[in-house]
């Protein structure tokens, strides 16, 4: 049985596989699956198809810029790593 770290770490691997350009991985959510036993990891990354959005911060002379996210729930077989869905 693989562990919740290295699901994660597995889930972001096969992201990569499909977006090499993908940046700023961040694993957003862990759902053990009852049903099947899988690891269902969501992960969001910086995208440059997603719009980006800038921002005031009200009360205050500071602006920025919120770079879009995208969002995608990989599902990894808890005994073998293998992807199971994603």
């Amino acid at each position: 049985m693989i562990t919740l770290r290295d699901a994660a770490i597995k889930a972001v691997n096969f992201y990569k596989e499909i977006d090499p350009d993908a940046a700023d991985a961040r694993v957003e959510e862990v759902e053990k699956d009852d049903d099947t036993d899988d690891w269902n990891i969501t992960l969001s990354f910086l995208s440059n198809e997603t719009p980006t959005t800038a921002f005031i911060m009200p009360n205050s002379a500071s602006t920025g810029v919120m770079n879009g996210r995208k969002y995608k729930i990989f599902s990894v077989d808890s005994e073998s790593g293998s992807r199971a869905s994603g």
